[in-house]
């Protein structure tokens, strides 16, 4: 198990259904075949008479960690220093302070004290070292009962009468914790168990990161985490705050989003625990702006803080969208539906695989379109994969365009490909281009060109250079080539 830092709050919960409860005391599995125990290192005085039994969890995290209990008064009980600790869990962890108060409930009458006697000691522990002239002990074993009459809890009665009330409130805490332990999990050893419970029982306690490395080591397969019950990976998500991220959800598994319960296969927060995003396992009829689509299955859907949604995929169907403002983008012929789309306020940002018009600002045409997204470069333009070649009028003329085709919010062009040849002034020269991808600046001067015939233009001294036809040249704002590629050989 990873190092784990002691100072920070435990914000985990942990639920199993409440059935799971009732499971019986057959239902211990894993761990050692002699059973599965808590010990104690037992100190002895100059006659060999026993002087201190301390419990191991509490004696490790004093010595390696410098904790120690915080369990109340010295008029307290045993009982009362559980209660109180289950208490104290039941504001971090709920599910798991019931499960707990229900493994306590039954601790006593699963119970035999056994006095005169030395249990065999079970090989879980996994300890470096005890004090000088101290020893471990087997204290309590814990073992399915086999027969009518047999206990689950064997405890040796004569350490536990020198034991004070804070070791036996931990002892008991060990052993109900640790049966939780086996019945959900499939511990190696007794190491997580004991951090844990030295944990709970003292004034510090330890991240939801950290309870997350704890159950992994127990071999859990799900926590309960913020109201959603979680697959435990290898490696769950955090932000760098201790923020959960989310992930994959463990069984049947449902949210609330727009007042409709959805049923979902992973869930992941903002680092201000608002929902960031859910994964459909079914399809959902949601609202987008302007209208409502049905979202298709096994897809992500991106939310904001207010359930608003930011992007998804919609299933097949006849989606309007319209986007006010600059540009007005309207998609009514899909057939197959969008792959993708996103929203950016109560603007459509980006549509994939979406068939229909946009109008670019200062444009007296429309475009036919299979995809749009909103671009942000040096002033706000948006960008749109055209369905066909399509003709475009800009610096008083007109030429035919295929592809992509990138502008400015003013109708400005940035970037297109050319289908035909055509002349565009570049400095103070009128220079052919043909089929490529052309780019201007946004003062209007064109950057990139491919030529479209042999041209010789002026360089910076004056000098005259001569530029074959197919060459793609690069020119900087006024108008002297900075960089030229050679046209790629015919095949």
């Amino acid at each position: 198990m990873k190092a784990i830092i002691m100072k920070s709050k435990l914000f985990a919960t942990l639920a199993f259904p409440f059935a799971a409860l009732l499971l019986s005391s057959s239902a211990l599995a894993g761990g050692s075949s002699a059973g599965n125990g808590g010990n104690t290192i037992v100190c002895f005085d100059g006659n060999n008479q026993i002087k201190t039994v301390e419990l191991l969890d509490f004696y490790e995290a004093r010595v390696k960690r410098g904790i120690t209990p915080d369990l109340g008064d010295d008029s307290l009980s045993a009982d009362d220093k559980v209660r109180l600790v289950l208490k104290r869990l039941k504001t971090m962890s709920p599910w798991l302070s019931i499960t707990l108060e229900t493994e306590f409930d039954n601790f006593k009458p699963n119970s035999v004290f056994l006095p005169g006697i030395r249990l065999v000691t079970v090989d879980d522990s996994d300890h470096l070292f005890v004090p000088a002239g101290c020893q471990q002990e087997q204290t309590a074993v814990q073992k399915a009962p086999e027969f009518p009459g047999d206990k689950l809890y064997n405890i040796d009665q004569d350490l536990w009468n020198h034991m004070d009330a804070n070791n036996r409130a931990g002892l008991i805490l060990h052993e109900i914790f640790y049966r939780h332990a086996i019945r959900f999990g499939n511990p190696e050893n007794s190491v997580p168990v004991r951090f844990f419970v030295s944990s709970i029982a003292s004034a510090a306690s330890i991240s939801e990161a950290e309870y997350v490395d704890v159950l992994r080591e127990l071999k859990f397969i799900q926590v309960y985490l913020h109201d959603h019950n979680f697959k435990i990976t290898q490696a769950m998500p955090y932000f760098t705050d201790g923020a959960f991220y989310g992930g994959d959800l463990y069984g049947d598994a449902v949210t609330t989003i727009q007042n409709k319960l959805l049923a979902i296969t992973s869930i992941r927060f903002n680092k201000t625990g608002t929902v960031s995003d859910v994964t459909l396992e079914k399809p959902a009829y949601l609202k987008v702006p302007g209208q409502s689509l049905w979202f298709a299955p096994k897809t992500v859907i991106g939310l904001r803080a207010d359930e608003t949604i930011i992007a998804g995929t919609p299933l097949p169907q006849n989606a309007e969208f319209k986007v006010d403002g600059l540009y007005d983008l309207h998609l009514s012929e899909s057939t197959t539906g969008p792959i993708f789309v996103a929203f950016k306020g109560d603007r459509l940002d980006r549509c994939s695989n979406c068939q229909g018009q946009v109008t670019i600002a200062g444009q007296a045409h429309v475009f036919d379109v299979d995809s749009y997204e909103e671009m942000f470069l040096e002033s706000p333009g948006v960008t749109v994969h055209l369905s066909h070649p399509s003709i475009f009028k800009y610096l008083d003329r007109e030429f035919s365009i295929e592809g992509y085709l990138t502008a400015a919010t003013t109708g400005q062009l940035f970037v297109a490909t050319l289908t035909t040849p055509t002349q565009f002034a570049v400095g103070q020269t009128e220079i052919l281009f043909g089929a490529g991808q052309i780019e201007f600046y946004v003062t209007n001067q064109l950057e990139v060109g491919t030529l479209g015939e042999d041209t010789v233009l002026t360089g910076f001294d004056g000098s005259q250079t001569p530029y074959l036809k197919g060459m793609q040249l690069r020119f900087d704002g006024n108008g002297h080539v900075t960089d030229a590629v050679e046209p790629q050989p015919t095949q």
